[in-house]
C-alpha cells in the first residue's frame, strides 16, 4: 500500500492522503459512517451496506523466531503448531476468528500465550520470542523486517483481498482514481517480492 499510495501522490501531488491504520472491522465501519471512502479489507461475510471490489487472493504465514525449532522447515501444517506457544490477535478480529475455526476444526490445541490488537504487535510479540503466530501473507515483509522466519501454512484456505465502498453511493474523483490505481496494480508481482 505504501507504494501505491506514493505513485498516487506522484500523480496527484494536491490531495492529501488520510490513512486509518486499524483493524478490518474498524475499516468496515469507517467506511459505512463516511469516515473513509474505501477500505481495504479480507473479504468478511458481512457485506451489508457495502461494495467489495476484489484485487487478490491471500494466503497465510506460520511466524516465528529463526532460532526457533521449526524454523528449518519448508512450510507448516495446522498440525504443527499442537502445543505450540501461540501469539493471536484479539477476540472478535476476523483473522482470529479464522484461525480459531481452523484449529477448531483440525482439532488442534495451542497454548496461548498472548494477544494483540494489530498484527504488528503480533510480529513485534513474536519476536521477543513468546512463541509463534499464523499472520496473512501480506505481512510478510514486515515480519521479514522484524528477523522473522516466514513459513508457508499449508492446507490453510486463502482469503480474498478487495476494496470495500459504500453501497449506492459515488465515490470523489479523488477516491475513485486511488480505486482506479489499486485495481490496475499486479498484486501477485508485489506479493512476491
Amino acid at each position: 500500500l505504501p507504494g501505491v499510495l506514493s505513485a498516487y501522490h506522484k500523480q496527484y501531488d494536491s490531495i492529501n492522503i488520510a490513512v486509518l491504520d486499524v483493524v478490518m472491522e474498524q475499516a468496515v465501519e469507517a467506511v459505512l459512517d463516511e469516515r473513509a471512502e474505501l477500505g481495504i479489507i479480507f473479504e468478511a461475510r458481512q457485506m451489508e451496506g457495502l461494495d467489495f471490489l476484489p484485487l487478490f487472493d491471500d494466503s497465510f504465514l506460520v511466524i516465528m523466531s529463526p532460532e526457533h525449532k521449526l524454523a528449518g522447515r519448508a512450510a507448516l501444517t495446522w498440525g504443527d503448531l499442537q502445543q505450540l506457544s501461540y501469539v493471536a490477535m484479539n477476540r472478535g478480529s476476523s483473522i482470529r476468528n479464522w484461525c480459531d475455526q481452523a484449529l477448531l476444526a483440525e482439532g488442534i490445541k495451542i497454548t496461548l500465550v498472548a494477544e494483540a490488537g494489530q498484527l504488528s504487535t503480533v510480529g513485534q510479540l513474536v519476536a521477543a520470542g513468546m512463541g509463534v503466530s499464523v499472520v496473512p501473507a501480506i505481512c510478510r515483509q514486515e515480519m521479514q523486517g522484524r528477523g522473522l522466519r516466514c513459513l508457508p501454512l499449508e492446507l490453510a484456505q486463502g482469503k480474498r483481498v478487495g476494496v470495500i465502498k459504500r453501497s449506492r453511493s459515488s465515490l470523489s474523483v479523488p477516491a475513485a482514481r486511488l480505486l482506479e490505481q489499486l485495481q490496475q496494480m499486479d498484486w501477485q508481482q508485489l506479493m512476491a517480492k
